[in-house]
């Protein structure tokens, strides 16, 4: 027996990948938190700007520079914390008429109509010159705050797309004296885009503050069907193709709210997911006309030279896609430091969740929140710190030219992760966000939230990832805890004596198994006696006591 004062007890879940349907009762239904909704921080009917006088502004309403109904609010951004918080907002011009095509705004004083302010300045924002920003889909932000613009360089989408300029990438640094020097520009190469290209998202890879220099972005074509990586360090790019990033014939067709159109756009949403203990990541992806999630890892993604001729079959195969389906094609996505995907639910209004550990299973698969009048089209949405940020845009009125002026179009909503996730899988006990304390000599205790999982057994559950704990953040991996802790056909519950000796555990995870975990499986397997894990019953439990024991 441990001595209670010794042990930092964890208790870990993982979902089988075959799931039965006795799994967790009411999964895929709405959170319990998830009924508060989010909270609306800002919301336009139509948008108007921050104009030098009242002058100009008048004077672009009459040339025509200014067309307050044309104007579509598309994706949001946020920089910092409390007062000093910056929100950036994106205008793509997708009709004549629009001033500005990126802006922040502040709502310290009311958060209904807030005035955009065109990001940088208004120079920035002019037409005719292909330096300044053209017509920007989506940014992003990243952990070195920078603030990562993807100009399309395309106009007038609804009428014809006016390719005015080549799509590039253009990088401010939000830290420095004027929060807006630009450290990086890109113009992505003539043979890596095709005429019709349309790049609208981008996703930032960066491996920590102190590797600033050494970044990626995966940009989405929508239009024609790739991926470009940029390689910041040595300044080049590459187009990526696969199969995966085409549209669903049979999902082409949407009807929200009402409105139904037919739109067949590929790879649209992105977002690279957290470390994993091989140092690598995922980038999630899918098609506006799918209900599918597919995913890749980055490390196929950054050798250049996996993508310099013709498809390699090889290659190919390390593109994967999820077999289940959603209920509803989705938009934007983002995910958490704890390997949680969000995602809207463009046909339900909804605001979802998917625990990337976890199999792509529809008991996986969570509405968070919901709300057919705030939160129509999610054209937008970042996972920024511990909270969720996302943009509607109702922008299915756009597609069938039903705008509504009298009504509120645009909002800017947000919510903390803890009370979207609780009560769902999504809920990832001991994560970087949460539930993560010192004891001891250091060891970390992981407290999770055993309402989330229905109080089953744990003959039911499965490993599908990996998590190690120390003084870093946990990352998530395909396997390795399964390994350790595992038997191949199920879950056991088990203990982990610490060592006599002071210093890190430094036994691989394929040690682990082979000397302590036995080889039954479910809650009946368990190691030798006095072998470091002991007992494998729903009583006992995981016990950390170095911080930088880890799997």
């Amino acid at each position: 027996m441990i001595p209670p004062r010794l042990a930092a007890v964890a208790t870990l879940l993982w979902l089988a990948a075959s799931c039965s349907a006795t799994l967790l009762p009411g999964l895929g239904a709405l959170g319990a938190q998830g009924r508060r909704g989010m909270e609306v921080v800002a919301e336009w009917r139509t948008v108007d700007f921050v104009y030098p006088s009242r002058v100009v502004r008048e004077s672009a309403i009459l040339t025509g520079e200014f067309v307050p109904k044309n104007v579509v609010v598309l994706d949001v951004d946020a920089y910092g914390e409390g007062k000093h918080q910056r929100i950036f907002v994106t205008t793509p011009r997708l009709k004549p008429g629009v001033p500005a095509t990126l802006s922040e705004l502040s709502i310290e004083e009311s958060i209904v109509s807030p005035k955009l302010r065109p990001f940088p300045s208004w120079a920035w924002n002019e037409q005719g010159d292909c330096d300044n920003l053209i017509s920007v889909f989506r940014t992003s932000v990243d952990q070195c705050g920078r603030l990562w613009v993807l100009d399309s360089g395309t106009v007038n989408v609804f009428a014809g797309a006016d390719r005015v300029c080549p799509p590039k990438l253009v990088v401010f640094d939000l830290r420095g004296r004027d929060g807006a020097e630009v450290v990086a520009r890109y113009t992505f190469p003539k043979e890596q885009r095709e005429p019709t290209t349309l790049t609208i998202t981008v996703a930032v890879d960066v491996r920590g503050p102190d590797s600033c220099r050494d970044a990626f972005a995966y940009v989405a074509d929508v239009t024609e069907p790739a991926i470009l990586v940029y390689d910041m360090r040595r300044n080049r790019s590459w187009r990526v193709l696969s199969n995966l990033l085409y549209p669903y014939p049979l999902h082409g067709s949407f009807k929200i709210n009402g409105a139904e159109f037919d739109l067949m756009d590929g790879v649209f949403g992105m977002a690279v997911g957290p470390v994993m203990p091989d140092g690598d990541r995922r980038l999630f992806f899918h098609s506006l006309a799918s209900v599918r999630e597919s995913w890749v890892s980055t490390r196929v993604l950054r050798n250049q030279s996996n993508f310099a001729d013709e498809p390699i079959p090889a290659v190919s195969r390390l593109f994967h896609v999820s077999e289940p389906r959603r209920t509803s094609q989705a938009g934007a996505e983002g995910v958490d430091a704890n390997g949680v995907l969000f995602f809207g639910l463009l046909s339900e209004n909804a605001l979802a969740c998917w625990n990337t550990r976890l199999p792509y299973v529809s008991p996986n698969l969570h509405i968070v929140a919901k709300d057919d009048k705030t939160m129509q089209f999610a054209s937008g949405l970042k996972v920024i710190g511990r909270h969720v940020w996302m943009l509607s845009s109702r922008f299915q009125n756009v597609m069938v030219g039903r705008e509504r002026p009298d009504e509120v179009n645009y909002r800017v909503l947000v919510a903390p992760i803890a009370d979207l996730v609780a009560g769902t899988s999504c809920a990832v006990p001991g994560g970087p966000l949460d539930n993560l304390v010192e004891v001891d000599t250091g060891g970390p205790l992981f407290r999770p939230p055993s309402a989330a999982y229905g109080g089953l057994s744990p003959s039911g559950f499965g490993s599908s990832s990996s998590m190690y704990f120390g003084s870093t953040q946990p990352s998530y991996g395909p396997s390795g805890l399964h390994d350790a802790l595992h038997s191949h056909h199920g879950y056991g519950f088990s203990q982990y004596t610490p060592h006599p000796r002071p210093g890190a555990n430094t036994q691989q995870p394929s040690s682990y198994h082979q000397q302590h975990h036995g080889s039954g499986s479910g809650p009946s397997a368990s190691g030798p006696s006095g072998s470091g894990f002991s007992g494998t019953g729903p009583g006992d439990s995981i016990v950390f006591r170095d911080p930088v024991d880890r799997f």
